[in-house]
């Protein structure tokens, strides 16, 4: 079996209250969205069987209260993306179901139509429904849920990321 390798993201910041929203409250920390568009922008060249190692560099020492405060910040909100998608595919699977049992019902009503002769134009419209029904639950299927599922594996590697702090002044890491 092949050792996993370590991607490193490097952040620098001023302040470590540089990675939250203005709007925070002291029990409801939230992350700016730089900080979030800059790890998910740096999330997207990593490879899928990478762990990750984020660098936090400051100009000076964080204490280890603020190290955690930043470390749980980041890893609640990665959480809070992963539980909202992974609602999100369950309801993409109950629509997929109701989409395959509408394909399975309209393809029915094609095979009674045949049967009873039912008009051209009554066929022909339920040939159609039959072929979106049926593309949707394939869409849903193929494409929504996996691309979501890896979404959901990337953003999970940030929750077990490890963190780590360094001062960096003039270019050198201490």
């Amino acid at each position: 079996m092949a050792k996993k390798s370590t991607s490193v993201i490097r952040m620098a910041i001023n302040d470590s209250e540089d990675l939250y929203s203005t709007y925070s409250t002291e029990n409801n920390i939230v992350l700016n969205n730089e900080a979030v568009a800059f790890l998910e922008s740096e999330l997207k060249g990593v490879e899928s069987k990478d762990n990750i190692k984020i660098v936090i560099e400051t100009p000076t020492k964080v204490s280890d209260e603020r190290k955690n405060k930043c470390v749980k910040s980041i890893k609640n909100h990665f959480k809070g993306i992963i539980s909202e998608a992974k609602d999100l595919i369950k309801r993409y699977l109950i629509i997929a179901l109701i989409m395959f049992v509408a394909t399975c019902l309209l393809a029915t009503l094609q095979i009674l139509g045949n049967k009873f002769g039912f008009p051209d134009i009554l066929m022909i419209f339920l040939e159609i429904l039959t072929w979106v029904f049926g593309w949707e639950f394939i869409d849903i299927l193929v494409f929504s849920v996996p691309i979501k599922k890896h979404k959901t594996k990337k953003y999970a590697k940030i929750i077990n990321a490890k963190f780590e702090f360094v001062v960096k002044k003039n270019n050198e890491e201490k």
